[in-house]
C-alpha cells in the first residue's frame, strides 16, 4: 500500500515538473507582471491631443469612449470637464487652438455630432460653450483629426449593408461639414465594399492642404479622388504621422505591419520595414535639447503573444526618415515586458515641455511617455516604469 502511494505520489511531482518545465516561459511572464494602479482615464481612452495658449503654455486633453468626461493635463496636474448634456465620447482631435469631440447623443449610430470648443485662452477652468456641428443623416461620425485650421471627419454609413466610408471637413472656426471625399461603391471577388476604408490620419501641409489616410489610400486634401503612390490598395492604413521634412505612415497586411516613408515636398512612398501588426498609435519622440529636433518614432503594436504587446522604437535621421532597425523595449526590460508589454497600445505621446510647465533645454528631460491601451486605460512611464497614469 506504502510503495502505492509513493508511486503516484513520485508520478504527480514529476508531471508537476515536467509541465513547469514546459510552462516556463509562461510563468516567468507571470512573475513579471507589474501590479496595475487605477487610471485616471479608464476603459480605452481616445487619441491623445494638444492645445497651444501662447507661448510655452500647452494642455493635453484625453477621454475614455463611452464615457462623458474629457480629461486635461496642464502644468503637470489633471482635471475634468463633462461633454453637454453628459453625452458618451466617441473620438477628440484638434488644432493648435480649437479642441473637437464627437459624442454620441442617442442611442444609435447615427446620432453623433460634432463639438468644437475655441480654447484659445483657455485657463484651465471653464471651456465655454461649443458650437455644434451636425453629421449628415444616415452617417455616423467614427474618427477625427485636426489639421492646419481644418478638423477633418471619418465616417461610415450606417444604412447600408456594405462597409461605405466617407471623409468631410470643417474649418476650427465654421459651423458647416464639407465633403473631402466621398467613398464609392467597388467590386472586389463576390462582395462590395467602399473604396475607402475609415479615416485613420490627418496631417496639415500648410494651413489649407493636408495629407489624408483612409483604408488603403494616403491622398491630399487638395486633390482627394488620386492616391498617393507607394502603398499597395491590399493595405490598411492604420496611422499617419510627419517627423520634419518626412511623412511616415504605418499599416498592416493581415497580421503583418508595414512602415512607409514619404518627403512631404513631393509625395510617393517608399516601403521601409515590416513588424508586428500596427495599431497607428505614433509618436515622434524630440530632442531634449530643444524639443523639436526628431529622435525616434514611437508605435504602438498589438503583438502575437502574451508579452509582445505594448510599442517598438525606431531611429530617425535629421530628415525625420527612420534609421536602422525596429526596437522591442520588451526584449531586455522585463518589468516593460510584464507592464506596457501585455498591452495593446493604441495611442503614444511624449509628453511635452509646455504641457508640465517646463522649457525644453532647460528643465525638461524629456523621458515623460504617456499611452493609450485597448482596455487598461492611459499608462504613463515618467522614472523608466510603466503603469496607469494616476
Amino acid at each position: 500500500m506504502f510503495k502505492k502511494i509513493f508511486n503516484y505520489a513520485l508520478s504527480i511531482t514529476i508531471l508537476i515538473f515536467t509541465l513547469s518545465c514546459d510552462q516556463a516561459p509562461l510563468f516567468y511572464n507571470i512573475s513579471v507582471q507589474v501590479e496595475p494602479k487605477d487610471p485616471i482615464v479608464g476603459g480605452t481612452p481616445t487619441r491623445m491631443v494638444v492645445i497651444e495658449h501662447g507661448v510655452d503654455e500647452q494642455t493635453l486633453f484625453v477621454g475614455s469612449v463611452n464615457s462623458s468626461r474629457i480629461h486635461f493635463f496642464r502644468n503637470g496636474s489633471w482635471n475634468s470637464v463633462r461633454t453637454p448634456g453628459r453625452h458618451s465620447l466617441v473620438a477628440l482631435g484638434a488644432t493648435s487652438t480649437h479642441l473637437g469631440a464627437i459624442v454620441m447623443t442617442g442611442s444609435r449610430l447615427d446620432s453623433t455630432v460634432l463639438y468644437i470648443y475655441d480654447l484659445s485662452s483657455f485657463d484651465g477652468s471653464d471651456m465655454g460653450d461649443p458650437t455644434t456641428i451636425s453629421i449628415p443623416s444616415g452617417y455616423s461620425a467614427q474618427s477625427l483629426f485636426g489639421a492646419g485650421t481644418n478638423f477633418y471627419i471619418g465616417v461610415m454609413h450606417v444604412n447600408s449593408n456594405i462597409e461605405f466610408y466617407s471623409v468631410y471637413s470643417v474649418g476650427q472656426g465654421g459651423s458647416t461639414l464639407s465633403d473631402v471625399r466621398i467613398g464609392d461603391t467597388i467590386t472586389v471577388g463576390d462582395r462590395q465594399r467602399s473604396d475607402i476604408g475609415m479615416l485613420s490620419g490627418a496631417i496639415a501641409i500648410d494651413n489649407t492642404t493636408a495629407y489624408l489616410s483612409a483604408g488603403g489610400h494616403v491622398f491630399s486634401s487638395a486633390s482627394p479622388a488620386a492616391s498617393i503612390l507607394g502603398i499597395p490598395p491590399n493595405i490598411t492604413v492604420t496611422g499617419l504621422i510627419s517627423a520634419d521634412t518626412t511623412l511616415i505612415a504605418v499599416g498592416r497586411d493581415g497580421s503583418t505591419g508595414r512602415l512607409y516613408t514619404s518627403p512631404t515636398s513631393s509625395p510617393s512612398f517608399t516601403h521601409r520595414l515590416d513588424g508586428p501588426v500596427f495599431t497607428g498609435g505614433l509618436g515622434i519622440k524630440h530632442q531634449a535639447a530643444d524639443g523639436t529636433t526628431p529622435e525616434s518614432l514611437l508605435i504602438g503594436v498589438r503583438g502575437s503573444g502574451m508579452n509582445d504587446h505594448g510599442y517598438r522604437i525606431i531611429g530617425l535621421d535629421g530628415s525625420g526618415v527612420p534609421t536602422g532597425s525596429l526596437n522591442n523595449p520588451s526584449t531586455t526590460d522585463a518589468v516593460h515586458r510584464g507592464s506596457i508589454g501585455v498591452r495593446p497600445v493604441l495611442d503614444i505621446m511624449q509628453v511635452p515641455a509646455a504641457v508640465l510647465g517646463q522649457t525644453a533645454g532647460s528643465n525638461w528631460n524629456g523621458n515623460i511617455l504617456f499611452a493609450g491601451t485597448a482596455l487598461n486605460g492611459l499608462m504613463s512611464n515618467r522614472s523608466g516604469e510603466w503603469n496607469a497614469e494616476d
